[in-house]
């Protein structure tokens, strides 16, 4: 059953099922990293409102070190290989900091993209 049509454009359109989001949300970076503390909790807000209306359950997490983030990442490959959910869909959003090829943990650690 499609609950929703996700329109891309004027010619693009997604039949979209189920989704499951992943967003990963580091503010609190650690004293010494020399990146400093973000406010973006209200990105992560606006991602809990928004993405369950076109159908994604989303995982919210908050404070992640590159280690973490790793183990995140494939725990999410590892669903999505089982997808015993019905899911037909992914997203993920990290809000960070980062770099071109790469995004960082709070503890300062780097985790290539």
């Amino acid at each position: 059953e499609v609950k929703d049509t996700l329109h891309l454009g004027s010619r693009l359109r997604y039949n979209f099922g189920q989704g499951l989001a992943v967003v990963i949300c580091n503010s609190n970076y650690a004293d010494g990293t020399g990146l400093e503390k973000l406010r973006n909790q209200s990105d992560v807000d606006q991602y809990k409102r928004t993405l369950p209306s076109i159908g994604f359950d989303v995982m919210v997490h908050p404070d992640l070190s590159a280690d973490q983030i790793i183990s995140c990442m494939r725990d999410l490959a590892s669903r999505a290989r089982a997808n015993t959910n019905g899911v037909d869909g992914i997203l993920v959003a990290f809000g960070g900091h980062g770099d071109q090829d790469s995004i960082f943990g709070v503890d300062g650690a780097e985790v290539l993209i």
